[in-house]
């Protein structure tokens, strides 16, 4: 039996295919190499019989035949469209807002809480701006004392000068709490339930906070259908928080009933929509986080937003029980931020489902928590956090360390399975450092959009609460430049390296960060650690496959289904920075959004079908779109005003200082309205000290002086010890003003202000400026000391009249629909200073309620105020305040004028 005579075949060096074996030809990269047959064709057979073998030789027996694997067929190539539109789907199933419940009519079981009955009262509280010290707010507190009683309450006031010190100066308010108690049948302890009822300057105040007013209200009146609580309920309806928590400190410092207080809720907003966040709790919260998890009937919390807060300088009324050591809940929405503090922040413009999630949680925790023995409420801390279909999941803080641990043993493991699935430490190091290139570029082209953007908004710089009117777009755009960037930054290696080992690498940047997080801000580690962890999974999926091996459907699925709860761990906590910190802090959202799309690399894989290109270019081409949709609302709308700035300042003049009035204004957008409706060029540019309006120069115009009554000043008593002497004066302000500060040279000092001491540890103050009425609502009660051997005392007021058009008509005041007053710049108010010279007659017995002759008010003669403006500069002579007419514009029905003009 003779060979059979073969050819010589090349070998595997030949053909470059040395090491390599039969699942290294099983890629799933075909799409890049052209279309693949259509479904169901055979491979071609050849024609004719086979060759019959040589001639005298025997063929060998035959034997059964071994199978041959299968070919691969090529992926599909809709998986990448397909895979696109899941992932979008779960980042929708993934988003807070569905944590929203649907809002109740009126007529809703009285048992439960009803956004439309608490909106009936809302757009009786909101109709207008109500700041501290106008009429607005006088009407506002009376309205709440009488709804407060007609729920068979019996709320009283707490009134007092609440004053904080800084040097040589006091800044505070009078505060005018409402408080009201509902006793328990068997109380440990009280619960105190708050919002505040002031509002900014222009701003109707219908989210902030109006909505944490009628919280209260609804749900005073929805536990009146049940059984009494256990616990007293407090309820405190605070002032002045705007201008510092100063009816909360007030509260907490002085009312009798604080030390009953065990446990506070706080009603804030920051914007008029969005979920209701429960985003802080004091310290050892582990009893009151069970309590929230046992009754909350649509939880939203998250301790990242505890972590992110005390690392900012911003305080609720919840602050002060906090520094006192009171446990309790804080609840805030945050969503329409723009709105914030804004002319536009009305009924109209609040979210209505906001304030039912609002009311549901707050009345669902204030039965809860007036059921339950208050007499020890701390247990060691919890990480709280909601994912989807799951509500809220907490666990002890102290796991966390454990967690770090167990985050590094699972990254090791999965590093080894895919070493040992033949991963190298070059794929690993191509996959990280991609991923950071991926970081890097988005944060530049964050920075750069938001640099683009903010030179067509004429907004920007002008809001509380964020950037731009519309942000939306600009995060869109954002979101699809990171997406474009990670999935060209992964698909450049795709073919070369082990993909277990790209992904490895791709989240390893994450997962450190993730692992040093556990160890700085254990409250906040749950963020990265849970996306972390997961990915982690999907990566030891993919690496037990094979080298390049695609997992097919079973794979594609797997990598889905770990995507959601990766989603679910980090889109609440993007979405919380975003709206939290605005799209300024664009640089940072896309480096967190490149963190997300890395933990989610598996699942883009399937992202890479039909070919590499079609994703990056898709989502390059719709971040342009989605940035040119965003600079479509860079125009100004009566719904997306543009900032203008207009202040009247008018100095009464006084000893030595002559009669000025002028236009004030900044070059923001409204400039030209602010030149016309002046009719004054404001092109000079000047610094404004010591009239509280901020830093910087302002430009400046000639006004035509108004006449105004004078400021009066009386001496209620005169004391002298030592070579001290110590006036009471009362002042009674020539117009009535939200604001005003007194000034004294020294050696003078201003020791009291109303019920409030000045400067006890260091003998008085130079100045002090509150803001409200008076404790009596007509006089001012200051008490000075100075030197016994001067003859007479010279007393500075400034004040701050925040509804100008009551001075100088409305027609000043009325602006294009298409512009709003700048909240920034302390807009639409008149600043009115004044100087007095007391005359004393040197004796220490002269005391009582004269008129000092006293009251010397001093300053020169007025023009007549429709005449046009003229230089005054030169003007400097005094007059008796007997010379000065006592008029005065009648004042505007504030009830139906708005607190600026259109």
């Amino acid at each position: 039996m003779s060979d059979y005579d073969l050819p010589d075949l090349p070998s595997d060096e030949e053909l470059g295919i040395a090491g390599l074996s039969e699942e290294d030809f099983a890629d799933d990269d075909s799409s890049d190499l052209g279309e693949a047959p259509p479904s169901g064709t055979k491979p071609a057979e050849p024609v004719g019989p086979p060759p019959p073998p040589p001639p005298g030789d025997t063929p060998p027996p035959k034997t059964a035949k071994e199978p041959m694997p299968e070919p691969k067929r090529p992926v599909p190539g809709w998986r990448g469209p397909l895979t696109l539109v899941a992932l979008l789907v779960l980042v929708w199933l993934s988003m807070p807002a569905r944590t929203m419940p649907p809002t109740r009519a009126a007529n809703a079981p009285d048992h439960l809480f009803s956004s439309a009955r608490a909106m009936t009262e809302l757009i009786d509280i909101a109709r207008a701006p109500h700041p501290p010290g106008s009429p607005e707010h006088t009407r506002v507190r009376g309205l709440l004392l009488e709804r407060l009683r007609t729920l068979g309450l019996d709320p009283q006031g707490q009134t007092t000068t609440f004053l904080r010190e800084s040097g040589d100066q006091a800044t505070g308010a009078t505060v005018r709490n409402i408080v009201a108690r509902v006793p328990g049948t068997a109380s440990t302890g009280a619960i105190v339930l708050t919002a505040h009822y002031d509002s900014r300057t222009f701003s109707p105040g219908a989210g902030d906070d109006g909505v944490g007013v009628v919280t209260i209200l609804e749900t005073l009146r929805a536990l009146q259908t049940g059984p009494a609580l256990d616990n007293d309920l407090i309820v405190l309806i605070t002032d002045a928080e705007e201008l510092g928590l100063l009816g909360a400190r007030a509260f907490v410092e002085r009312h009798p009933w604080m030390p009953d207080v065990r446990m506070v809720i706080s009603i804030e907003m920051r914007g008029a929509g969005g979920p209701s966040i429960m985003f802080e709790t004091n310290a050892d919260n582990g009893w009151i986080i069970e309590r929230l998890d046992a009754s909350d009937p649509a939880p939203m919390a998250n301790s990242v937003s505890m972590a992110i807060y005390e690392r900012m300088p911003n305080d609720t009324d919840f602050t002060p029980f906090k520094q006192r050591g009171i446990q309790g809940l804080n609840f805030a929405a945050i969503g329409r931020a723009h709105i914030y503090h804004q002319a536009s922040d009305t009924p109209e413009n609040l979210d209505e489902g906001t304030l039912q999630h609002h009311g549901e949680r707050v009345l669902a925790m204030v039965r809860e928590l007036g059921a339950q023995d208050l007499s020890s409420v701390d247990a060691p801390p919890r990480v709280f956090f909601n994912l989807p279909f799951l509500g809220l999941v907490s666990y002890p803080q102290s796991w966390v360390l454990g967690l770090t641990g167990l985050l590094a043993v699972v990254l090791l493991a999965v590093g080894g399975v895919t070493v040992l699935r033949g991963g190298s430490w070059r794929g690993m190091l191509a996959g990280a450092g991609l991923g950071l290139l991926a970081m890097g570029l988005t944060a530049a082209a964050g920075q750069g959009l938001l640099v683009w953007a903010r030179g067509r908004h004429p907004e920007f710089g002008s809001l509380h609460g964020s950037g731009f009117h519309v942000e939306g777009w600009y995060v869109v755009a954002l979101g699809a430049l990171a997406l474009a960037f990670t999935t060209l930054a992964l698909s450049v290696v795709r073919r070369r390296v082990h993909r277990g080992a790209l992904f490895f690498g791709a989240l390893l940047p994450g997962t450190l960060l993730a692992l040093a997080v556990g160890f700085m801000a254990p409250a906040a580690a749950h963020a990265l650690q849970g996306p972390a962890l997961f990915a982690l999974l999907a990566v030891a999926v993919v690496s037990l496959a094979g080298p390049r091996r695609d997992t097919g459907w079973v794979g594609w699925a797997i990598g889905l289904l770990i995507a959601l709860p990766v989603l679910g761990f980090m889109m609440p906590v993007l979405e919380l920075v975003w709206v939290a910190m605005s799209f300024r802090l664009a640089a940072i959202l896309g480096a967190l959004m490149v963190v997300l799309l890395l933990f989610l690399a598996p699942a883009l894989d399937g992202l890479s079908a039909p070919n590499r290109w079609w994703l990056p270019t898709a989502a390059t081409l719709g971040a342009v779109l989605f940035a040119a949709l965003g600079a479509r609302t860079a125009s100004s709308t009566a719904d997306r005003p543009a900032p203008s700035t207009l202040v009247y300042l008018q100095d009464q003049g006084g000893p030595g200082a002559p009669v000025r009035a002028l236009w004030v204004s900044r070059p923001d957008a409204g400039i030209d309205w602010a030149r016309e409706t002046t009719a004054s060029p404001l092109d000079r540019e000047e610094t404004l000290e010591g009239l509280r309006l901020g830093p910087g120069d302002w430009l400046v115009g000639d006004a035509p002086a108004v006449t105004l009554p004078t400021p009066r000043a009386l001496i209620v008593s005169d004391s002298v010890i030592g070579a001290q002497r110590r006036l009471a004066l009362s002042v009674r302000p020539g117009v009535a003003s939200e604001g005003i500060g007194f000034t004294v040279a020294p050696p003078a000092r201003l020791v009291r202000l109303g019920d409030a001491e000045l400067g006890s540890a260091s003998g008085g103050l130079s100045s002090v400026w509150s803001e409200g009425l008076p404790l009596n609502d007509s006089t001012w009660q200051v008490t000075v000391v100075q030197d016994a051997a001067l003859g007479t005392l010279d007393l500075e007021i400034l004040q701050h009249h925040q509804r100008p058009w009551e001075l100088l008509g409305d027609e000043r005041w009325a602006r294009p629909a298409e512009l709003a007053p700048n909240v920034m710049n302390r807009s639409d108010r008149a600043i009115i200073r004044s100087r007095l010279r007391l005359l004393l007659d040197g004796s220490a017995e002269a005391t009582g309620d004269a008129d000092a002759e006293g009251a010397a008010v001093t300053a020169p003669p007025l023009p007549d105020p429709g005449a046009a403006a003229t230089d005054t500069a030169a003007t400097d002579s005094v007059v008796p305040a007997s010379a000065r007419p006592d008029t005065t514009t009648p004042a505007v029905d504030t009830l139906t004028t708005p607190m600026y003009r259109r």
